[in-house]
């Protein structure tokens, strides 16, 4: 038998039309409102609601360990922020990337709940470095099938982290790094200026790569409005 997530996926059908509101709709000649299914994930131990989490991770670098974290957008906006908070659930680093991608698989295996944390792990790859991500997957003794490294919002822009820090440096009062003492160290040393930001590279900083990459996920690109068994989630405020 092999490891139980501790991440359950809630689902609650769309409630159905009753026959008055049909009528009443169709005297008013207005269309019916409408109605999504209700879909949230719970943390099985503490309870917590997320409406999303994902995984992220920056391959070893230059004199760094590889790095790897999952990350949850909490259901509801936090009242004093008027926003989610997002909360780092755990990290892992490794020097080799075969390591790393075992670390992911382990974290996949641990907080998976379909359609989350579901072979796909956000990373910005380029040829080279996917290729390198998919032999450590082989070294790792895994199939290919196991990771699907995925794109974040500004992959394709001229300057990507520029719009990653940007988005970091926007958000920074609703990330919850508490738990998280390898990134928090790893954040302290990330670029202190526009100069720096300009000329960083992943491998200068993996930790901090894929918490910028997660965290422009979650608030740029919303994934939890793509189609998930024929109808998105629904934003519950």
């Amino acid at each position: 038998m092999g490891p139980v997530s501790v991440i359950e996926r809630v689902s609650i059908d769309a409630p159905i039309y009753l026959d008055s509101e049909k009528d009443w709709a169709k005297i008013r000649g207005e269309e019916l409102p409408e109605r999504r299914p209700v879909r949230y994930f719970i943390h099985k131990r503490t309870g917590h609601e997320y409406l999303y989490i994902l995984g992220a991770f920056g391959l070893p670098g230059v004199n760094k360990p590889g790095f790897a974290l999952v990350l949850g957008i909490d259901r509801y906006h936090h009242p004093q922020h008027n926003k989610r908070i997002i909360r780092v659930l755990e990290e892992a680093e490794s020097p080799t990337i075969g390591g790393l991608m075992l670390k992911c698989i382990a974290l996949q295996e641990k907080y998976e709940a379909y359609p989350v944390m579901s072979r796909l792990w956000y990373a910005d790859l380029d040829e080279i470095q996917s290729d390198r991500a998919m032999k450590g997957i082989r070294d790792a003794g895994k199939d290919l099938y196991c990771i699907c490294p995925g794109s974040g919002p500004f992959f394709e822009k001229k300057h990507p982290w520029k719009g990653y820090f940007e988005v970091l440096r926007d958000n920074s009062e609703v990330i919850d790094r508490r738990e998280s003492e390898k990134l928090r160290s790893y954040v302290a040393t990330g670029p202190q200026n526009l100069r720096e930001v300009m000329a960083f590279k992943p491998e200068n900083n993996p930790a901090l790569a894929a918490l910028a990459i997660g965290v422009a996920v979650l608030t740029e690109s919303e994934p939890w409005f793509w189609e998930v068994e024929g109808s998105a989630f629904n934003l519950e405020e």
